[in-house]
């Protein structure tokens, strides 16, 4: 269940349903669609009343839902049966009136998004005062008390609020009205220096100029044009995208920025393998345009961020959560600007979605504390981006480094904007 709520997103095998489109109504889902949405994560079967599906859920669960669809904690459907409405109610009381603790709740941890036991009581007693004709609006007093939690700063998510959490990680990440903007408009000086970017258009500019170059029977690119690449790629001093040895013959595995060059490319439909020979597609021609670079740019960022899988370069647990809520320590590193990443006052953990910073604890890694995680999964990406700088150090066994700072470069407040509705 919790696995979909991590994502950020509602995944419906190939639909991707926009929340705001969604009946906001939780018992309710009368749709096929929805109930194929909803149906994949909830714990109880479906009943159905009528025409009508009911989910059945534990109180934490029927929250947590709640919280999620807009943060719209509501009680009953939108039924306009009275019957049918009623017929909910009585099968949702049992739940309401038990309100087990958070901590007691399947998952085993308190969830930082979900409401604390103050909120869950607020919401009992005003079903109760319904129930008891206190209140002639369920409804409306639902959503009042409902909207008042949503828009209230909460400070586990260091001054957000939950409709505002909702927006950054479920409405969608960037552009198209989203709370993310990507300037797609920035001139070519300003992006020079970009290693992931630079090293793509070197790629795609010699497929262009040949016509397409030959694969290798493993689907990489074979050595001539490995070298090419090569001689004129911009590397990062770490471990994720430089050659700390040249062997005689570099392949293409050999050069970790040719390769992810190849593979990003791959991945943003830039250039594409068909009998035996990569080509540029009518996109990459597209974009590798001169005056095109601050859209190359942003489309790069927008593919590598949201499609390609990051844990593909560092071997790490998946621990797809951290992806997944890229906006919020995207956000985060907006309004920090800087600071340190060990000892004491390292403000690491205030960088990660509280949800994930229990689950790299209990990864049970020696060397995996949650600064070694942000700078190897998300900090060393944002670098080959020139949207982060960080100070690295050598460690005590001389293997590798350890992020000791960062800081936002000027091309980070340059490219990424945030506005919440």
């Amino acid at each position: 269940m919790f696995g979909v709520i991590d994502m950020g997103f509602w995944d419906s095998g190939e639909t991707r349903l926009p929340l705001s489109e969604v009946e906001r109504r939780v018992l309710l889902l009368s749709s096929p669609l929805a109930r194929r949405a909803f149906g994949s994560f909830l714990r109880g079967d479906l009943e159905r009343e009528g025409d009508i599906w009911i989910a059945l859920l534990n109180f934490d669960e029927l929250l947590l839902m709640g919280e999620c669809i807009n943060r719209d904690v509501c009680l009953l459907a939108a039924g306009k049966d009275r019957t049918i409405l009623e017929g909910i109610l009585s099968k949702v009381r049992d739940r309401v009136n038990d309100l087990p603790s958070l901590a007691d709740s399947p998952s085993d941890r308190v969830r930082p998004w979900a409401p604390g036991d103050e909120f869950r009581q607020k919401v009992a007693q005003t079903v109760k005062d319904w129930e008891n004709g206190r209140l002639p609006d369920l409804d409306k007093a639902l959503k009042k008390l409902s909207r008042d939690h949503n828009e209230s700063p909460i400070d586990e998510f260091y001054g957000l609020s939950p409709k505002q959490m909702h927006e950054l990680l479920i409405l969608g990440w960037w552009n198209d009205e989203k709370v993310i903007n990507l300037n797609d408009d920035l001139p070519a000086d300003m992006l020079e220096n970009a290693p992931l970017l630079h090293n793509c258009r070197v790629l795609l500019e010699i497929v262009a100029g040949s016509g397409g170059v030959k694969a290798t029977a493993r689907g990489n690119l074979k050595r001539d044009t490995v070298q090419q690449v090569y001689d004129k790629a911009i590397f990062k001093g770490f471990d994720l995208y430089d050659v700390y040895w040249q062997p005689g013959v570099i392949n293409e595995e050999d050069a970790p920025a040719v390769h992810m060059a190849r593979i990003v490319c791959v991945v943003a439909g830039l250039l594409k393998k068909r009998k035996g020979l990569f080509e540029i597609t009518k996109k990459g021609k597209s974009l590798l345009v001169e005056g095109n670079e601050g859209r190359l740019f942003a489309h790069l960022f927008g593919v590598y961020f949201r499609q390609f899988n990051l844990a593909y370069c560092d071997g790490l647990p998946e621990l797809p959560g951290l992806q997944n809520t890229f906006p919020y320590t995207l956000y985060r590193l907006s309004e920090v600007a800087e600071g340190p990443l060990v000892g004491k006052k390292s403000i690491a953990v205030s960088l990660i979605h509280p949800n994930l910073l229990d689950q790299i604890v209990e990864l049970e890694e020696r060397y995996m504390t949650p600064e070694r995680f942000l700078d190897i999964r998300v900090l060393r990406h944002l670098e080959v981006f020139s949207l982060i700088a960080v100070s690295r150090r050598l460690t005590e066994s001389g293997y590798g480094y350890r992020a000791q700072s960062f800081r936002k470069t000027e091309l980070f407040d340059k490219f990424i904007s945030f506005r919440f509705r």
